[in-house]
């Protein structure tokens, strides 16, 4: 506008533009107020004389003056805008730049949005002919931000937008820029050919390091509060450069400069509440509070690895592989575009992996609500492909820094499994998110910061011949369930190739897929010695739970070595009852750890709720219990029938005896 172009203006001058504030004031009004002039940028836009000069040309054009700037939220489309007004300006034009707010004018309901449509170009005109009477340089220009909202603003299903637009710009009213990004344009214009005809397109691609590095260093120049001239004062050259490479390989889905710019001012502002100097520590809280990026990827592997040892019980092979991946992740010899880690966990249901993925989770990433966790099995046909990348996709743009479980993978369809391809080895992953007009917009999120798991049942043949010979596996007793012997370590080696062809066989898995894994972790069937282990760790919990939440106390007799009758384990004669007579561990298919709680659900927990609620014990207000067995079980009784043994409940105090 002419308070722009000229500081020095004459008292006529002054004049004319309260009128033509007064006119402007008046036309706005009709459109709700949806128009704003548009100034110059409040800093050099750098790196941009291409894109700046070829706009220069296609607002040029005789007939058609009408351009498409095309890139993602952030490369800077709006001050690309404003620069070539500002020099526009410098060639002696009169541009009188306006931006749009598409939802201004819905304000007041469809009837009117259209009605406002219709004359919006038409009424812009007879502004730049009012302008013209006084001021013969004079250009109307009309910036649409986001210009895909114009199609769908009447709502989805509805093409009246998009044909308002379309009518408005087949017309030479005035130049026009308009601007989205690609997907949008894909989505809302491409696709309807006259429409797409209208827009000469420009592509605003991400600048690059260096440009992006001169554009901090320049943002901050001018935003610093105290005149400094170096802005290596207020942030270093090297944390700049941290910034850039970080959001390059963890925030893909934005574009720069603006999300570098983004972590730069939340770092400055720290700095300011905090009194202290912007460090990488700052860097680092400020992409982990405001984007759940662990920029610091630092794990201790032998605290994580004490953490599984207590959580999973006998799988030492399973531990020994984990171990090493943990390691090779804490010391990466490069940075690669890959995940963090991935594997493969494979073996029966019920022994561990499930349970290794939570203890995972809590080491790495220190909580185990740190999963995403999708069930392949919904996954399992041909059309299933573009839900699971939007599921997976919306999941990890929330929680970028997790592990993804892939559960039951082998369940997953085979173009669900081709889509992990090169997810896994590219670290990203496109998708289309739905927006609530309806409308598929693409995206794209990086897996860079994450672990992929997937598990799987396939190959149970070789499981339940490994099973049989788990179960009575020499020497695995309890304080050895956890070590790995040169003998199991030997038979994995030989029997890995075997295993292979067993997922290949029993599923979709094809050597290119499993190739993709760091490692193939195989979970065997659980010895005798591990189940009980197990056993007694869930009674464990019961009592404990039981004292604290009720006050109830319930005795059982000290472990037993059952060497003797023929079970390697030491245990409580409950466990003894459990897995000697209750458990049938042959095959692999028996639930393991699964099937061992839904016992001590059964054969323990219950009599205890059964005598908590006895009307006898109720009545004497009994608080303290002795669990034992009742002499029929077969496991150390010659004779006995197998299935004739249970657990009883003995009260032992009486809380009105106490008092």
């Amino acid at each position: 506008m002419i308070a722009t172009l000229n500081s020095d203006l004459t008292p006529n001058d002054i004049l004319q533009l309260e009128v033509v504030q007064q006119n402007f004031k008046k036309m706005n009004k009709f459109f709700g107020s949806a128009l704003t002039p548009l100034n110059f940028p409040d800093h050099t836009v750098l790196g941009r004389e291409r894109e700046l000069h070829d706009l220069s040309i296609i607002m040029a054009r005789r007939s058609t003056p009408v351009a498409i700037l095309l890139g993602e939220a952030g490369v800077g489309k709006t001050d690309i805008v404003e620069s070539w007004n500002e020099q526009e300006s410098k060639k002696g034009k009169h541009i009188y730049l306006y931006t749009l707010a598409v939802g201004a004018l819905s304000a007041q309901g469809p009837s009117i949005l259209q009605e406002r449509m219709e004359a919006l170009m038409p009424k812009l005109r007879e502004f730049e002919d009012y302008l013209k009477d006084f001021d013969s340089a004079a250009e109307v220009v009309l910036f649409i931000d986001e210009v895909h909202t114009v199609v769908s603003i009447f709502g989805a299903g509805t093409k009246l937008g998009g044909d308002l637009l379309k009518r408005s710009l087949a017309r030479n009213y005035i130049r026009v820029i308009a601007a989205t990004t690609r997907d949008e344009y894909d989505t809302y214009i491409a696709n309807d050919a006259p429409l797409a005809r209208r827009f000469k397109p420009l592509e605003i691609n991400e600048v690059g390091p260096e440009i992006t590095l001169d554009i901090l260093k320049q943002w901050l120049l001018n935003h610093s509060s105290s005149g400094i001239t170096d802005s290596d004062n207020l942030i270093t050259e090297d944390l700049l450069k941290k910034i850039i490479e970080a959001n390059h390989l963890y925030r893909e889905q934005f574009a720069e400069p603006a999300k570098s710019i983004d972590v730069v001012e939340s770092a400055l502002a720290i700095s300011d509440i905090d009194k202290t100097k912007v460090t990488f520590e700052t860097i680092r809280d400020v992409f982990m509070s405001q984007y759940n990026i662990n920029l610091t990827f630092k794990v201790d592997p032998k605290r994580i690895n004490e953490n599984l040892v207590r959580r999973v019980k006998g799988q030492p092979l399973a531990l020994f592989t984990l171990d090493r991946l943990i390691k090779q992740m804490s010391m990466p010899l490069e940075r690669s575009n890959r995940p963090l880690a991935t594997a493969l966990f494979v073996g029966p249901t019920g022994v561990g992996k499930t349970e290794a993925t939570k203890a995972l989770a809590e080491g790495v990433f220190g909580s185990e609500d740190k999963i995403i966790n999708l069930n392949m099995p919904d996954f399992g046909l041909a059309t299933s492909e573009p839900e699971f990348r939007r599921i997976l996709g919306t999941a990890v743009y929330h929680q970028p820094s997790a592990i993804i479980l892939l559960d039951e993978l082998e369940k997953a369809n085979l173009t669900v499994l081709q889509t992990l391809l090169p997810v896994i080895d590219e670290g990203r992953l496109s998708y289309e998110a739905i927006g609530q007009d309806g409308y598929h917009i693409r995206q794209t999120v990086s897996l860079r910061n994450t672990i992929i798991i997937g598990t799987s049942n396939a190959g149970h043949k070789f499981f339940d011949q490994d099973n049989r010979y788990s179960t009575a596996r020499s020497g695995d007793r309890q304080r050895e369930i956890n070590e790995l012997s040169p003998e199991l370590k030997h038979e994995w080696a030989t029997t890995m190739i075997t295993l292979v062809n067993a997922l290949q066989a029993e599923s979709d898995f094809t050597p290119e897929f499993l190739g993709r894994f760091q490692a193939i972790i195989p979970f065997l069937g659980l010895t005798d010695a591990t189940l009980a282990a197990i056993s007694d760790k869930y009674i464990d919990y019961y009592c404990s739970r039981l004292k604290e939440m009720y006050g109830i106390e319930i005795d059982i007799k000290d472990p037993q070595d059952w060497e003797s009758h023929h079970l390697h384990f030491t245990s409580t004669e409950i466990t003894g009852l459990i897995i000697g007579d209750m458990l049938s561990a042959s095959d692999s298919k028996a639930g393991g750890a699964r099937n061992v709680k839904r016992l001590v659900d059964t054969a323990f927990y219950g009599p205890v709720l059964d005598a908590m609620y006895d009307p006898e014990n109720q009545k004497k207000n009994v608080h303290h219990f002795e669990a034992k067995l009742n002499g029929k079980q077969a496991f150390n009784r010659g004779g006995a029938t197998a299935g004739s043994g249970a657990v009883v409940l003995v009260p032992k105090t009486y809380l009105t005896e106490r008092r």
